[in-house]
């Protein structure tokens, strides 16, 4: 796998200084309108450079092809897998996490079904949600009222509870404290 590299990086040097032909064929002697070449091109078995030694610094015997190589290829790792360190970190906010993602993707299912008024397929959707992110306090109020609308009171009034510990300020918090009011308690109930 080395040496395919140190040939890729030779033809690469041959293609930028101009010296590559373009076809297929053999190099042959053509009396193109071409400036002719200032060396022979070296046979397909001739020995590669040793790319693995440190680098000289860049002096004015080297050609700008043989410099910009020898700048680019410590920073190249492979070529069936290439990775540069020059490039850029990718950025780690940039998107959710798996967790994140399935918690959203669940949320927002669960608000489809809430709208279509099918409650139950809501509840499935927002404890999914919430096995994701269990702290999550926009699943967890509407997994309250999906449990309210199924009737299912005991459980709803025990997820407005969990929504004020985990948000007691927040947006749904009057909300939540008007159904904690309207719920029966289970010492109430009579259970």
């Amino acid at each position: 796998m080395n040496s395919s590299w140190m040939r890729l990086v030779l033809v690469t040097g041959l293609v930028l200084s101009g010296q590559a032909q373009t076809t297929s064929n053999p190099p042959s002697t053509n009396t193109s309108p071409r400036a002719p070449l200032n060396r022979p091109p070296s046979p397909p078995d001739a020995p590669l450079p040793d790319l693995d030694s440190p680098s000289s610094a860049p002096g004015t015997t080297k050609s700008k092809v043989k410099r910009t190589l020898d700048r680019l290829t410590p920073n190249c790792a492979d070529v069936v897998y290439h990775s540069c360190w020059s490039s850029p970190a990718p950025d780690p906010s940039a998107g959710l996490l798996d967790a994140e993602r399935e918690a959203q993707r669940n949320r927002e299912a669960g608000e489809i079904y809430y709208g279509d008024k099918n409650y139950r397929g809501s509840e499935s959707r927002f404890r999914e949600a919430l096995r994701y992110e269990p702290a999550d306090p926009v699943a967890t109020f509407e997994l309250a009222e999906s449990l309210e609308k199924l009737g299912k009171k005991a459980e709803a009034r025990d997820a407005y509870q969990t929504y004020l510990n985990i948000l007691p300020n927040g947006p749904s918090a009057k909300g939540a404290k008007k159904a904690l009011n309207r719920l029966p308690s289970s010492s109430s109930s009579g259970r």
